[in-house]
């Protein structure tokens, strides 16, 4: 986003001020943004309220620059927030969790089978995926900083694209699991709230 607005003041102006609308964004990690720093004082609280409004962002870009300049980039937003939806499921194949990824115009229902929902969100996976790999791969998502070279693409875009489609499928039909239960936030939680308690409720 920074590069899309490098050299034109007024609408990186608003896109700070915007940011500061989202929850946990402050001044001291907009004004990384704002002056072309490299943004270490990001959290995964930031990242995580930025994929949640992904909406909101689209529409602010569009709202400030040509859609012409920003649209492939749109285009991976809106993706990559559909794929993390479905990579933060525990299951993938209960209508209940998964029914607001799907269109309108899907014909699953509640009535339908687990495989058959399943099989829909993977096929949704795999659809996202290719878009997010496909423009993310000519804008932002490569190592090289040379736009379409895709012998510099990340590991990130790398696994997404080739690995988590195999591993996902793999998952739910040996385990009846969405790919959620690999995630390290409880791992995590748990060692942070230890490292908490020993500091505030020990001598050590």
């Amino acid at each position: 986003i920074r590069i899309l607005m490098d050299n034109v003041y007024e609408p990186l102006d608003n896109f700070s001020k915007f940011l500061l609308e989202l929850k946990h964004w402050d001044n001291y990690v907009s004004d990384q943004f704002f002056t072309g720093e490299y943004c270490n004082r990001l959290k995964g609280r930031h990242t995580k309220e930025f994929v949640l409004n992904t909406y909101k962002v689209i529409s602010k870009l569009k709202e400030l620059l040509d859609e012409v300049d920003v649209g492939k980039f749109c285009m991976c937003l809106q993706s990559f927030q559909q794929m993390s939806k479905i990579l933060s499921l525990n299951f993938v194949d209960e209508y209940e969790q998964v029914k607001d990824l799907l269109s309108q115009n899907s014909t699953i229902t509640e009535n339908s089978s687990k495989q058959d929902i399943a099989s829909t969100i993977f096929e949704l996976y795999d659809k996202h995926c290719e878009q997010l790999y496909l423009y993310g791969g000519w804008s932002f998502m490569n190592r090289s900083g040379v736009e379409g070279d895709y012998v510099g693409e990340t590991f990130y875009l790398h696994n997404l694209k080739h690995y988590m489609p195999h591993m996902m499928r793999y998952t739910y039909e040996n385990n009846g699991f969405g790919p959620a239960i690999f995630t390290m936030e409880d791992f995590e939680y748990k060692n942070y709230t230890s490292k908490q308690e020993m500091c505030c409720w020990t001598n050590g």
